[in-house]
């Protein structure tokens, strides 16, 4: 079960004091539009990186998402997706706070 938010309110949350109550496993129902493709990338820890629009566009949301299914996408697309909430290890280092695609699809 996944909980419906925004782009906006998910970032707020991140942003907060002890990540708004989030827990690892969490997952939530979004909407949004795809952005700054041109730094789209392979992360440190492997898993590939898309950003969604946030604030308007002067913030991103950063998920994690299997690089196979981001074929076709383009900046300006809205994608709904179901993410979860879990670790990532970088540099020997692990923490939460990271956001991975669950499932994904383009709406018109």
């Amino acid at each position: 079960m996944a909980t419906p938010i925004t782009v906006d309110e998910l970032l707020d949350k991140l942003n907060s004091a002890k990540m708004g109550g989030m827990k690892i496993g969490d997952r939530f129902e979004l909407t949004g539009e795809l952005f700054e493709s041109k730094y789209w990338m392979t992360g440190v820890n492997g898993e590939f990186v898309v950003m969604l629009k946030a604030q308007g566009g002067a913030q991103d949301l950063s998920v994690f998402v299997d690089k196979k299914k981001t074929a076709g996408w383009r900046d300006g697309e809205k994608v709904r997706m179901v993410v979860e909430m879990g670790e990532a290890t970088m540099k020997g280092e692990t923490t939460d706070g990271w956001l991975r695609v669950v499932s994904a699809e383009i709406v018109p």
